[in-house]
């Protein structure tokens, strides 16, 4: 077979691939409604950092930094312990069907965030009833107003990690997929709650949990040529897996979920075996100065523009 009518059958095959994703309308998805919502999981990592702070004085409370509710754009702009303009930080935001429709996609820019990571799926049943429509509309932002925006899975300890990986690029790329210029797809591993509070990793142990979150990583890498990131809390990590565990996940970005007072005063967060995370959540109750009234999430990366780049391996806006 000659190169031309290999071509020629490599370009059908990728055109037939491309009309079968466009068609899939993921009817047989449930939407997700009842599982625990991220401040719900967020109590749990605030009732570890809780018991290991000591109650802070009101004059600590004023030399936190990331306290909050934080705001954007005036905390992005200035550091409130020294109030002088803050470096080195750019920040961004996490949503999903909890978040109201209303969120201001095409003000995020002027309010100074960077990144936004939107929920796609959970498990292998699930998707956000609210990611076609985010997704959508980050994606058709103008180049003034453009943020880089993410996809990430919740994985469940109900279904193998590769199963998983299938659902989450099936809903990924009937809304279109990811390009360039978007941030790593992202597996959520933390606290995977039933309805009375359990954590179904309980019941498994620490090598199938790590095999079912690197099945996902490698099935998504390959499928994506993008490096994923794993969002985690240390709280969850450690009893769960150990901090050892860590090394086997090598060349996969962090973004760590940490609210300790600690951790907010000196803008470090903790992190297993003292590793240094890509991104770092720090609150579930961020707020915008003017025009959206309802907490959300958010989170930073400490260090240049050169390096934000660098680390998530994304073409420039």
């Amino acid at each position: 077979m000659n190169a031309a009518i290999r071509a020629g059958l490599l370009f059908g095959l990728l055109s037939l691939t491309t009309s079968v994703l466009a068609q899939d309308d993921l009817s047989d998805l449930k939407d997700l409604e009842d599982e625990p919502s991220r401040t719900q999981l967020f109590a749990l990592v605030r009732a570890v950092a809780e018991a290991e702070d000591p109650p802070a004085s009101d004059s600590q409370r004023q030399e936190f930094s990331l306290v909050g509710p934080f705001g954007f754009p005036t905390d992005v702009l200035t550091d409130s312990s020294t109030n002088q303009p803050r470096t080195d930080a750019i920040f961004g935001v996490d949503i999903s069907h909890y978040t109201d429709s209303s969120f201001p996609i095409s003000r995020l820019r002027d309010k100074r965030v960077r990144f936004v990571f939107v929920k796609a799926s959970q498990g292998t049943t699930n998707k956000d009833g609210k990611f076609a429509m985010f997704w959508k509309a980050l994606g058709q932002l103008p180049a003034e107003h453009r943020v880089h925006r993410g996809a990430y899975h919740f994985l469940s300890a109900s279904s193998e990690g590769a199963a998983q990986a299938a659902t989450f690029l099936r809903v990924l790329n009937a809304n279109g997929g990811i390009v360039a210029r978007d941030m790593p797809p992202v597996v959520d591993l933390e606290w995977d709650n039933d309805r009375d509070g359990h954590d179904r990793w309980a019941g498994k142990t620490a090598d199938e949990i790590v095999a079912s979150a690197k099945a996902w990583l490698q099935a998504v890498e390959q499928a994506t040529g993008r490096k994923p990131m794993i969002y985690t809390a240390q709280a969850w990590w450690t009893p769960r897996l150990g901090d050892a565990r860590l090394a086997e996940f090598a060349g996969y970005p962090i973004w760590i979920a940490d609210y300790s007072k600690a951790s907010r005063a000196a803008e470090v967060p903790r992190m297993m075996g003292n590793a240094v995370p890509a991104a770092w959540q720090f609150t579930d109750k961020a707020k915008m100065d003017q025009g959206f009234t309802a907490g959300f999430d958010a989170s930073v990366f400490k260090g240049s523009e050169e390096k934000f780049y660098e680390t998530f391996g994304i073409a420039r806006p």
